[in-house]
């Protein structure tokens, strides 16, 4: 009790170091301040004043006081609200709309004298009470039917706490669909719980739960149509199998009736099945819209945050990113977030300008997708090429071949074959190169005899095509060191005519070959990352291994930029 009552207090109080939360609490204080989207949506159609309740709301109600006109009459109820309302007295200070009052749920429905509420709002604040699942009922039987909880909580945050302060109890999705309310010495079953007054509908954010209970007195109504979660699973299965067409459906179906946090998963989902497509136009723009909808959010799960920055850091919106990152709580996560986006920033704002004079793309010659990755999420993005070797795995000589043939089989339907990867999707292959287009996954790329391939790797060719012709161009190959650099030196030599070049060639220590005699070669030796790296993996590349394998890599690149200039 003191911890909580002495944190809200400084906030109040606008103490050292709480300042942003002090801020926040002068927003829900608006007497115009909208009612969240989440919430308004699950108020019944009709006129006249919507009756709110927000529960374990601290010092002011925090989710708004006015919804599309009609007007709200909102209760805030607060185990500590004698002493955090005596602090605003205090201070001289106005206070929100409506002061929070201390009572019980069983209480309050005296002092109301039979009035339901139309919605109620427990934000973080279920796993706090004594007894949880007396809670939900207690609730239910003050709602309207029809009527309809909000719960948002961490999932298992009390364990993550270490059951400190108030940090009682955890909620945990299940595989069947209910919610577990626990500790280790005991577990309860939402669904127990709500017994036959309503219906639950959770969505499972990373690391967080949006769970509604909507009061029905009776059995829940069938339903007709896939709920938000599963949607959301269905996208990312979609993905994963390359029907593409179908994710994006199913993603814009996600959009419409998404909001709040749920919005800004839902657009970021769409803009990985955009990215996946090579639909290019479409992926900024449903990021640049996901970072708007979040910054409208009074709260939004730090997860959902990171994967949206992370996402603006590969397309090389490094500023948006790093203003997303900035809104993560709590504090410890943001730091290390913003700390691996601000690193990955200020690197390439450096080399941008050490490398301004020299207008030299960076080619990825495709034995792996690392090099195009890390130059994007490293600053790079006006630099690197998305040529025809960025996003597929090209074995021996295969690139040489392809660009001594001058591309021609890669327009071809009849040189792919199709093999199918360990998961049972199917894959286009180009055997005489050995060539696996392993980011050109499932039968997206495969309808109307690959037309859609075909249009992708002619604007991949044409983008080759203007890189090499620049004055200046630096090729990389990675991991798989050629047996002859020689042939590859004279096959850039070929392309690039009169221009100037260098081939950086990065491997791993234990991976050996023959040293180059061309001076236009380097070679730049990375130790492998630890097994916490993984390249695609956002959570995984910004620990302080995967920060310091990718440094390796970009570093490489500045140096052999350096000597082209030179």
């Amino acid at each position: 009790m003191e911890n909580h009552v002495a944190f809200w207090a400084g906030v109040i109080c606008n103490g050292p170091g709480l300042e942003a939360h002090h801020q926040i609490l002068l927003e829900w204080c608006d007497p115009e301040r909208a009612v969240e989207q989440d919430l308004a949506m699950l108020v019944p159609e009709g006129e006249g004043v919507v009756r709110a309740l927000d529960l374990g709301s601290g010092p002011a109600a925090s989710m708004g006081w006015k919804i599309d006109g009609r007007s709200v009459e909102v209760t805030a109820v607060d185990p500590f609200a004698l002493y955090l309302n005596d602090v605003f007295e205090f201070r001289g200070l106005k206070g929100p709309p409506v002061r929070s009052m201390q009572t019980s749920l069983r209480s309050l429905a005296d002092f109301n004298q039979g009035l339901l509420f139309d919605i109620a709002y427990l934000n973080c604040s279920l796993s706090t009470f004594a007894d949880p699942v007396q809670t939900v009922r207690d609730l239910l039987a003050q709602l309207k039917p029809g009527g309809a909880i909000l719960i948002r909580s961490p999932i298992n945050g009390a364990a993550a706490a270490s059951y400190f302060a108030l940090h009682l109890w955890n909620l945990e999705p299940s595989d069947d669909g209910d919610i577990s309310i626990w500790r280790p010495d005991r577990r309860h079953s939402l669904r127990d719980a709500v017994n036959g007054l309503g219906f639950i509908e959770a969505q499972v954010l990373p690391q967080f739960l949006n769970i509604v209970i909507r009061r029905t007195d009776g059995e829940a109504p069938v339903r007709d149509e896939p709920t938000i979660q599963q949607l959301s699973e269905a996208v990312d299965a979609e993905v994963k199998a390359g029907r593409l067409a179908d994710a994006m459906r199913m993603a814009e179906q996600l959009r419409r009736r998404s909001t709040g946090a749920s919005l800004v998963v839902a657009l970021t989902q769409s803009a990985a099945a955009a990215r996946q497509a090579h639909r290019l136009d479409e992926v900024q723009a449903h990021l640049m819209e996901a970072k708007r909808v979040a910054s409208t959010l009074r709260s939004c799960p730090a997860s959902v945050l990171a994967q949206l920055a992370y996402a603006l850091e590969r397309e090389g919106l490094a500023d948006a990113a790093q203003a997303v990152s900035d809104r993560i709580q709590p504090r410890g996560a943001r730091l290390e977030i913003s700390r691996a986006i601000a690193e990955r920033r200020a690197w390439g704002e450096q080399t941008r300008r050490r490398f301004a004079a020299l207008h030299a793309p960076i080619v990825p010659l495709g034995q792996e997708c690392i090099p195009f990755d890390v130059a994007m999420r490293w600053g790079l993005a006006d630099r690197v090429v998305d040529g025809p070797f960025t996003a597929g795995v090209f074995y021996g000589d295969g690139p040489a071949k392809l660009i001594a043939n001058g591309f021609s089989d890669l327009f071809d339907p009849a040189a792919h074959k199709i093999a199918r990867t360990p998961s049972g999707v199917e894959a286009l292959t180009l055997p005489a190169y050995g060539a696996f287009l392993n980011h050109q996954l499932g039968p997206y790329w495969l309808e109307n005899d690959k037309s859609r391939l075909i249009d992708l790797y002619r604007e991949r060719v044409t983008a080759f095509a203007q890189a090499v012709a620049s004055p200046s161009v630096l090729f990389v190959l990675d991991q798989r060191y050629p047996a002859d650099l020689d042939l590859w030196a004279g096959t850039l030599e070929d392309i690039v005519g009169q221009g100037a070049f260098r081939l950086l060639v990065v491997r791993f220590a234990d991976i050996e070959g023959p040293a180059p005699t061309d001076p236009r070669i380097d070679v730049a030796v990375v130790p492998k990352p630890s097994a916490d790296y993984v390249w695609f993996d956002a959570a995984t590349y910004s620990t302080p291994a995967g920060l310091m394998f990718e440094r390796g890599i970009v570093g490489a690149m500045a140096s052999s930029l350096a000597r082209l200039s030179s």
